[in-house]
């Protein structure tokens, strides 16, 4: 048995995209939902788990489910990160410590995860560092080059509006009036949302895709922190404080060569889970 199992929610671009399965064959005996735990068969073989940010508080009990005592196969966690903290409408200051996000896989038999900054070591050899696997998407090599038409691009996450954190609707509206430009992570349409972030000289985001995106196509990117899983970036974004967008703008890099290195990671770790499980 080789099967995929990963949240299915069609309203977060991010974790429709995050799916190993949609750029290696790794699901030929089907894929599952992690909230129906029920429906994944007790069978020998490996079930690769990922990818988005499933650990959290709402997803423990689907994933204790899913590494049931009498389970018969292997658990291969994929490009899976964490939250443990989240401020609604608050502005989070970053963590001295990333190892809490990391007990919530204890249980996996391997575990690839985007989780990287500020960890000195994973605590065994479980542990390696996995980005998101929507890297491999070909829409980056499409449009790495597009050119740059706008200064700012805010990239929202569906649920938590970046008013809340950018001044209430009024500022929002005098962005707009600025030409400015908004877009959340609502939807499955992954182009639409790389073409929008391509566009734009800077990225300001308070989705966790909205940075990794950003920083895969090169652009200047400054993360909205209201939860932790936002500081776990190994190309690390500038971060909004109380000194306010500007500075953070001008703090902001760009990592040309994330977008090789994130795509180089995921190749490694199939070749490994394949040369130590089989083909998966």
């Amino acid at each position: 048995m080789r099967i995929s199992v990963f949240r299915k929610d069609r309203k977060n671009v991010g974790d429709w995209w995050s799916v190993p399965a949609r750029y290696f064959d790794v699901s030929k005996d089907g894929n599952y939902d992690l909230a129906r735990p029920e429906e994944i068969p007790n069978e020998p073989g490996i079930v690769v788990l990922g990818g988005g940010g499933l650990g959290r508080k709402n997803f423990e009990p689907f994933i204790r489910s899913l590494l049931r005592e009498d389970r018969k196969y292997i658990v291969i966690g994929w490009g899976i990160g964490a939250d443990s903290v989240t401020l609604s409408g608050k502005i989070l200051p970053k963590p001295t410590d990333m190892q809490q996000l990391l007990s919530y896989f204890d249980g996996l038999d391997e575990i690839g995860t985007r989780i990287h900054n500020g960890i000195a070591s994973y605590p065994d050899a479980r542990y390696r560092w996995v980005p998101c696997a929507s890297c491999l998407s070909p829409f980056f090599d499409e449009l790495r080059e597009t050119p740059i038409k706008y200064r700012m691009g805010f990239y929202e996450h569906l649920r938590e509006p970046l008013a809340k954190h950018l001044g209430g609707r009024g500022w929002i509206l005098r962005r707009l009036v600025g030409g400015c430009r908004f877009l959340s992570n609502r939807g499955i349409d992954l182009r639409s949302k790389l073409q929008f972030l391509a566009e734009s000289e800077f990225v300001i985001t308070n989705s966790y895709h909205g940075v990794f995106w950003g920083t895969l196509l090169a652009r200047k990117v400054v993360c909205v922190p209201f939860k932790n899983g936002l500081f776990s970036f190994k190309h690390a974004p500038a971060y909004l404080d109380i000194d306010g967008i500007e500075s953070a703008m001008d703090r902001a890099v760009s990592y040309p060569d994330a977008l090789e290195e994130c795509r180089n990671a995921n190749k490694a770790f199939h070749a490994e889970m394949t040369a130590k499980y089989g083909a998966l």
